[in-house]
């Protein structure tokens, strides 16, 4: 019995070290900054993040809400819920590369519609908490049984607990 217990708390010593180093689900906010149909857009986002392995990511849930500060900011407001893929290269120099291909769902608030999205990017994780990068986002929806799209270009900086 003494040496059941004793493997089962070196196996709990070892278990918890090793969650010390390498932590499986990670939580980030990340803000940017760019344009879509020719106006300027601000954009908040919230996104949860397991780590499968140390160069791929699966982005379970990311919140993400872009509107234009020009005018009231409900009327203009996008709010997104997507999933993805974040594959991020080996460190050189304490930075690495990432890139991100997430999908989802999109929907305007002011006018009641609502289609796909979807979000490519690639950033630098300047360390292990800081990221910048690049993103282009498109929703496609119908208004009033016409296809619309919506695109945007963003700079992205983003703080990872």
């Amino acid at each position: 019995m003494k040496k059941l217990l004793g493997i089962i708390g070196i196996l709990m010593i070892c278990l918890s070290m090793n969650a010390q180093v390498d932590k499986r689900n990670l939580f980030a906010v990340e803000a940017g900054t760019g344009s879509a149909l020719s106006n300027f857009v601000v954009n908040l986002g919230f996104r949860w993040q397991m780590n499968l392995h140390p160069n791929i990511a699966w982005d379970v849930l990311t919140v993400k809400a872009t509107t234009t500060p020009d005018s009231d900011i409900l009327d203009a407001m996008l709010a997104e819920g997507m999933t993805g893929v974040r594959l991020t290269s080996y460190e050189f120099a304490g930075m690495s590369v990432y890139a991100i291909g997430k999908v989802g769902y999109g929907h305007y608030i002011d006018i009641s519609n609502g289609g796909v999205c979807y979000e490519f990017g690639a950033g630098l994780n300047i360390t292990s908490h800081l990221s910048v990068g690049y993103a282009f986002n498109e929703m496609s929806y119908k208004d009033s049984g016409v296809k619309c799209k919506w695109k945007s270009h963003s700079f992205q900086i983003g703080w990872t607990f």
